[in-house]
């Protein structure tokens, strides 16, 4: 391969919605495309798993958007009929690297050999299982990538736990972001008075907004309990908005009933696009257990919504207590809440913070992250 000729990259995902494993994948792309005077420029191609004959939207939205992605058919889980689909994609494409996004798609790469005579780089996002299979895929993958060229982790803590835990030598790691489009969270300001009429919420009402798949890892619960501190504290309305979809949906209802602020709390579901709602938001909340580098984050700053975070995995990386956000103890559910009410309580806070997040975000410029993704590119095949 010279300096002139494009390194081919086919990506494997295990996702047919835009979540945070993709988004990064898809700023590369968009990025790779339109930047094809950089040596050597990167030619993305993607594959992504479906149960069934249709085709999801994320696939055909993709394909409208000029970006090449197949689609690998599942007769059921663990179906082994998978690796003849993969073995003729990979054929098709001719990549020099296979890259790896999660758990599942690192195990069908070791498991099929389909590395054998192609570069492998595998990305960890870290451990979010919420089913039987899903919790058996991230058990195997102490096998599987060890049988990677390299490595890439959102965040140091998760290094750290690869290097330690799982044995990956730290000449095959490196730490590489999520990236974020510039502008891409912001709406046209119109919506915001609509996204509250939507809710029916009153004059003067704040809304604390969550974005995130509703997971245990994801402890939006927590979060629900900070809102009764909230609306002890507050001589004012304040509404939670929590957007996403996932297996916990039904308890979070529960537990908001329970607490009896079913009024304060509103599940959205998930939404294709979210600006609207970081538009319409007076304080982003992230209530996590474990994270990596998370997209959520970078989008609201992006949006200029002051952040209350716990600080987990890669978050305390990115933010900065009283500069780009406020921090707190995983499950210190009072703490989330008093970190909520200063923000909402302070506009010279909410304005420092705001102020100090925009200004780290150059860090995670598209250029940034397409520099550091193709050197590992390089290097592995090097």
């Amino acid at each position: 391969m010279s300096n002139l000729d494009p390194i081919r990259v086919l990506v494997l995902l295990d996702d047919t919605v835009v979540s945070g494993k993709v988004k990064p994948v898809l700023t590369l792309a968009n990025y790779a495309r339109e930047h094809q005077e950089s040596r050597p420029p990167l030619q993305i191609s993607m594959l992504t798993f479906v149960r069934g004959e249709s085709d999801p939207a994320f696939v055909a939205e993709l394909r409208r958007d000029g970006l090449s992605i197949d689609v690998v058919r599942e007769r059921r889980r663990f179906d082994f009929a998978v690796f003849q689909q993969l073995r003729a994609i990979i054929a098709r494409r001719r990549p020099d690297v296979l890259w790896t996004h999660g758990a599942k798609t690192h195990f069908l790469v070791r498991a099929g050999g389909l590395h054998r005579n192609t570069a492998w780089v595998a990305s960890h996002h870290g451990y979010t299982a919420t089913s039987l299979t899903w919790r058996l895929y991230d058990q195997l993958d102490r096998w599987s990538l060890r049988g990677a060229d390299s490595v890439i982790a959102a965040c140091e803590a998760f290094a750290v736990d690869l290097n330690l835990r799982l044995g990956i030598a730290k000449g095959r790691l490196s730490v590489h972001r999520s990236p974020i489009a510039f502008g891409s969270s912001l709406a046209v300001r119109a919506k915001k008075a609509s996204i509250r009429a939507e809710l029916g919420l009153p004059e003067g009402a704040r809304i604390v907004l969550s974005v995130g798949r509703l997971s245990k890892e994801k402890a939006q619960a927590d979060l629900i309990g900070a809102m009764l501190e909230v609306k002890r504290r507050c001589d004012f309305p304040v509404a939670l908005v929590i957007v996403g979809d996932g297996p916990e949906e039904r308890r979070l209802e529960q537990v908001s009933t329970r607490l009896g602020i079913s009024d304060r709390v509103h599940l959205v579901g998930y939404k294709d696009d979210v600006s609207p709602y970081y538009e319409a938001a007076d304080v982003f909340a992230l209530s996590s257990y474990s994270e990596g580098s998370p997209n959520v984050l970078l989008e609201a700053m992006d949006a200029g919504v002051p952040i209350v975070a716990t600080a987990v995995g890669g978050v305390s990386e990115m933010i900065r207590h009283g500069e780009q956000g406020w921090l707190v103890r995983s499950g210190d559910v009072e703490g989330l809440a008093r970190g909520i009410v200063a923000l909402l309580a302070n506009p010279e806070l909410r304005e420092t913070l705001r102020s100090g997040a925009r200004r780290s975000l150059d860090a995670y410029a598209p250029a940034v992250y397409y520099a550091g993704i193709r050197s590992v590119f390089e290097s592995t095949l090097g």
